[in-house]
């Protein structure tokens, strides 16, 4: 039910986030765009740019998780799937990557 009442900008968001099929690492590179190997948020050159390392485990971004989203860190993708939708809308609008 809390997806129906979104705007189209924020199901297209959610669902870039979820499939990966946004400007991030290297699907940037599939799309003929510059890229970064590593996570620009961080700096932190041994960690590929994910939306894995995006929503679970960046240091940078862990405050902004942790107030929108409760936690600091995820173990994994699934974790997220108790998260609200517009909780997960905020934190993505407080990043300013989508």
């Amino acid at each position: 039910m809390q997806l129906i009442a979104r705007s189209r900008t924020d199901i297209s968001r959610l669902l870039a986030v979820m499939t990966g099929h946004w400007l991030i690492g290297v699907h940037s590179g599939r799309l003929g765009l510059p890229f970064n190997h590593y996570y620009r948020s961080c700096k932190d050159r041994r960690k590929e740019e994910t939306v894995f390392h995006f929503l679970c485990e960046c240091p940078a971004l862990a405050v902004r998780k942790k107030t929108f989203l409760g936690r600091y860190m995820f173990s994994n993708l699934s974790e997220l799937s108790e998260s609200r939708i517009g909780d997960l809308l905020r934190y993505l609008t407080a990043t300013g990557w989508i």
